[in-house]
C-alpha cells in the first residue's frame, strides 16, 4: 500500500509485481479556518510480499497490511475533529472492504482500512460502508503543530486477506477534517 498525494499513483510507474496502492489523495478542510483543523504526518507505504506483516483489522480479521500514522490538530482549545474517509474504488460486495483497482487492466482487489487512537484504544473498521465517519475526541487530538506526537495520534493501516499476484492495485482515500 502506498499512502501519496498523487493519483494516478506513482507507483503505476514502478515495476512491483504483489502490490497493493492506496492513495491519500487529498486534504480537504471544511467548517473550519485553514488554521483551525490540519491532518498532518500522511506518509507513503507499500504492502509487498517482502514488506507486509501479519496485520489484523481493527474487527480482528486476519490479513497482512502496512500501518502508518497520523497528526490531528485543532487548534481551537477543547475542540475534536470529524473525520470523512471517502475512497475512489467504493465499497465491496462483502460490506467490510474498499476497491483498489488495477489501472491497466481494471481488476479489482478488496482491502480493509482501519484506524485507532496512538494508544491503540478507539480501534476502527473504516470499510464498513462506502463512507466513514469517525469524531476524533478533543482528547486525542492536539492545539498545534509544533505539539504532534513522533508519529500522530491516530493509527492508520490497510489489511488485506492475500496480496494480488503479479499486479499493482490502488485507490485514492479524500479525507475531510471539520471542526467539531
Amino acid at each position: 500500500m502506498q499512502l501519496d498525494t498523487q493519483f494516478p499513483h506513482k507507483a503505476t510507474r514502478q515495476n512491483k509485481a504483489n502490490a497493493l496502492v492506496v492513495a491519500l489523495a487529498s486534504l480537504h478542510l471544511a467548517g473550519a479556518a485553514l488554521a483551525d483543523v490540519v491532518v498532518l504526518s500522511i506518509t507513503d507505504e507499500t504492502a509487498t510480499l517482502k514488506s507486509s506483516i501479519s496485520l489484523p483489522d481493527a474487527e480482528g480479521a486476519a490479513g497482512v497490511g502496512v500501518s502508518g500514522r497520523l497528526c490531528v490538530v485543532n487548534t481551537q482549545a477543547g475542540r475534536g475533529v470529524r473525520l470523512t474517509f471517502t475512497p475512489a474504488g467504493g465499497g465491496a460486495g462483502d460490506g467490510k472492504s474498499w476497491l483498489a483497482r488495477n489501472l491497466s487492466t481494471g481488476a479489482v482487489s478488496a482491502y480493509r482500512q482501519s484506524v485507532s487512537y496512538a494508544d491503540g484504544s478507539g480501534r476502527r473498521l473504516l470499510s464498513l460502508s462506502a463512507t466513514a465517519v469517525v469524531d476524533i475526541p478533543s482528547s486525542q487530538v492536539v492545539n498545534s503543530t509544533s505539539l504532534c506526537p513522533g508519529g500522530g495520534n491516530l493509527i492508520k493501516w490497510i489489511t488485506v486477506s492475500t496480496l494480488p499476484a503479479n499486479e499493482i492495485f490502488s485507490d485514492a482515500v479524500t479525507i475531510t477534517a471539520t471542526s467539531l
